[in-house]
Formats: structure tokens, sequence, C-alpha cells
């Protein structure tokens, strides 16, 4: 059975500089709970994309990862998580990836981050006649940073979005701008992938817009669409930009003492062409999350109290 553990010191600084500035509560609504649980069942899977450049097909290479289920504990804007992949939940066609995969996204109100730090051997693909091939030479290693400032997004709430910690009461609009930094490690030896690139350094800008729909009282939707553009940080491809997609999207039902959501993340980042060939990696994850709020504890569990005393919570 594949263990796969993930740990999150979530950035309870930034947060509180967050509501430096109070928002208008008759847009977004905190709760104000002492201890947060958040069970969730996950999908998650890197590939890399080769776009041909004449008739705009591509052929996918993925990595072959089970479903994962886990468990997040949250005091305030500090956490702690792991999960589990499910076995037998891999393609059965092709040998499982060997992974590890670190993600972090944070959903301030002056700043929307994600962190990214994974590697993946061994990608499958499927030919013309549809047989999976398996690759197991083939990696993919990433460790990179993005941050976005969501403009005109003082009443829009990212974290009522997508982790379900507040409560969006009206339709709200925001336009985020960004940039982010990589470092990534990409090795092929496929003959349709005409790319042997190490250790390339990339920079990208990005811009786009987000919203978020509450509707009979207790469900919402939400999206964002970012379109950006990279480039290598190298004199053989100086001035040779290639482009960068990202969406999220969630749609769920919360009240105050429980949300149950299904959020999906998507990122593509190009990093190189040449003649006839685009490449990008994409990064995606499916989340289905339910989450429940603990607003008042009993002994012998008073010690979060005190903590949430000591700092001033």
């Amino acid at each position: 059975m594949r263990l796969v553990i993930l740990c999150i010191l979530l950035l309870g600084g930034a947060n509180l500089l967050s509501y430096a500035i109070e928002r208008d509560s008759s847009f977004v609504y905190n709760y104000g709970e002492r201890l947060t649980i958040h069970p969730y069942l996950r999908s998650n899977f890197t590939a890399l994309e080769v776009q041909n450049k004449n008739d705009l097909s591509s052929n996918s290479y993925r990595s072959n990862t089970p479903l994962s289920v886990g468990l997040g504990i949250w005091w305030r804007k500090f956490g702690l998580g792991f999960s589990i992949g499910i076995p037998h939940t891999e393609l059965k066609e092709a040998a499982p990836s060997q992974f590890l995969d670190f993600q972090y996204h944070y959903y301030g109100q002056y700043l929307v981050g994600d962190l990214y730090a994974f590697t993946y051997k061994g990608l499958y693909s499927r030919n013309e006649e549809g047989t999976v091939v398996f690759h197991s030479n083939s990696h993919i290693t990433r460790v990179g940073v993005r941050a976005s400032y969501p403009a005109m997004g003082e009443n829009l709430s990212y974290a009522a979005a997508f982790e379900q910690s507040e409560q969006q009461a009206q339709t709200a609009f925001c336009f985020p701008v960004g940039l982010g930094f990589y470092y990534q490690n990409v090795l092929s030896t496929q003959p349709r992938i005409e790319i042997q690139q190490k250790n390339s350094y990339l920079c990208e800008i990005y811009g786009g817009v987000a919203f978020i729909v509450p509707w009979a009282k207790y469900y919402f939707a939400a999206g964002e669409g970012i379109f950006g553009l990279t480039q290598a940080l190298n004199r053989e491809s100086l001035f040779k930009p290639s482009y960068s997609l990202e969406v999220r999207t969630a749609i769920g039902y919360t009240r105050r003492e429980w949300s149950l959501a299904f959020v999906l993340y998507y990122h593509a980042l190009g990093f190189g062409q040449n003649e006839t060939q685009r490449y990008f990696v994409s990064t995606t994850t499916a989340e289905i999350a339910y989450t429940y709020r603990i607003f008042r504890f009993y002994r012998p569990f008073r010690w979060v109290d005190w903590g949430n005393k000591l700092f001033g919570l």
C-alpha cells in the first residue's frame, strides 16, 4: 500500500495581516471556529504535454497515481494533514509511478499563493490504437512558487471559495495578477518528444478573472481563469516565451457547522518549444472535501482554547 504524507504549516502571519483592514461583513462572514476537521477524497496527477504547432493536436504523458483519502486538522490558519493512497486505484494497464508530491495553496485577502515541490518517475501515454505505453525512464521534477494580488477583490474571499473556511454572502469578482518562479527538470527518451532539458529555470507573469456566486443561502459556485506568459531563464531560450493556463473551480454547500464541496485545480506551464512542438507540464487536483467546525471545547481539550487566548485569537 502506497503511503503519501502531506504536512502543511499554514501561513498564520499572512492571514492575520489580511484582516488588518476588516472586510465588509455583508459580503464575507468569518465563522470564528476553534478547530476544523477536514476529511477528503483526492485525485492528483502530473503530465508532460506535447502540442503540435501545425494542427494543435497534443500528446499527453501522465503519471499513474492512485486516488487518496486524507484528513486535515486546522487550528485557525495552522494545520496538519496526511493522505494515504487507496490500493488498486491506479491505471491497471501501466506500472504505478514513483512519486513525491507536495502542493500548498494559500488563500488570503490580499495574497493568493501556490507552492509546488514534486517529482514523478514513470509516465504513460496511449498510442494511435489506444494502447497504453509505459515510459519507465521519463521523469518530471519541479520546485516553484506563485503569488498573485486579487485586484478589486476586497469583498471576494478565495478562502470561502476553495477551502470553505469562510462564507461568501454576496456575489463578487476580482482580477488577479501575479508572478511565478520555478526550477524544473524534465527528461524523456520517448522518440516523439524532442526534448532533453535539465535544470531549467522559468519565470511566469499572468493575469485573469475570478468570481464567487452564492445562491439559496447555503450554496455557492466559484471559478478563476488565468492566462500567462512564461520565459526560460537561459541564453538559448531568451525572448522565446511560452504560455501558461490556470483554472480553479469549486461548487458546494456550506453552513456554519459544516461544508461539503468539490474543488478542481489545473495549471499548465509552458517551458519550451521547437519548430514543430510546444512543451508543457500540467498539474491537476480534484478533491471532494467535508469540513466540520468546532466552536467550543470541553475537558480535556481546553488547552486549545488557551492557545487561542495566548495569541489573541
